[in-house]
């Protein structure tokens, strides 16, 4: 468990998060890391760049308050939001 909660950072509330912090892109991102995709495989199935798709799980991390994909796919399982 501390494993998981390693890369986590303190919350205002998880509503913020799931209501007015993601987009819908974001949300989708964060459905995408929790299968364990790279941005290099999700860069083909959205047809974007490589580049591209980095940026978005960039600002997905970022939005998630997170360090890492793995911790990311473990809020967005715990925000409900996959």
């Amino acid at each position: 468990a501390a494993e998981a909660n390693a890369g986590l950072q303190p919350m205002a509330s998880a509503a913020a998060y799931e209501q007015g912090r993601l987009n819908a892109g974001e949300k989708s991102i964060s459905s995408w890391l929790t299968w364990r995709f790279r941005p290099s495989t999700m860069s083909h199935t959205l047809v974007m760049s490589p580049r591209t798709a980095s940026a978005h799980v960039g600002r997905t991390l970022q939005r998630l308050g997170v360090s890492s994909r793995a911790v990311a796919a473990v809020r967005a399982v715990r925000l409900g939001l996959v």
